[in-house]
């Protein structure tokens, strides 16, 4: 297993997401797909044996605040470009 850092972690989360998102993109049509859904909005990130817990798009803080991770611009961006239209 290869362990990495938390901000190593969300590059990749990001990274992952962005690219999935483009080819479930270009493959809908062919694949019958209407939707796309993402389903852990926050994670604390502090689990090293649940790998959901690392799947949010925020990050509970220690104390208590949300903090945005880069896989949250990955998500929002395409989604935006998807509702408004601008992805056929």
């Amino acid at each position: 297993m290869v362990r990495l850092g938390r901000r190593q972690a969300a590059r990749a989360q990001a990274a992952w997401l962005e690219e999935t998102f483009r080819l479930l993109t270009e493959a809908r049509r062919e694949l019958g797909l209407e939707l796309l859904l993402w389903y852990t909005w926050i994670g604390r990130d502090a689990s090293d044996r649940d790998a959901f817990d690392h799947s949010g798009l925020l990050r509970l803080a220690g104390d208590g605040r949300l903090e945005a991770k880069p896989a949250l611009g990955a998500f929002t961006d395409p989604a935006r470009a998807i509702a408004a239209g601008r992805v056929r």
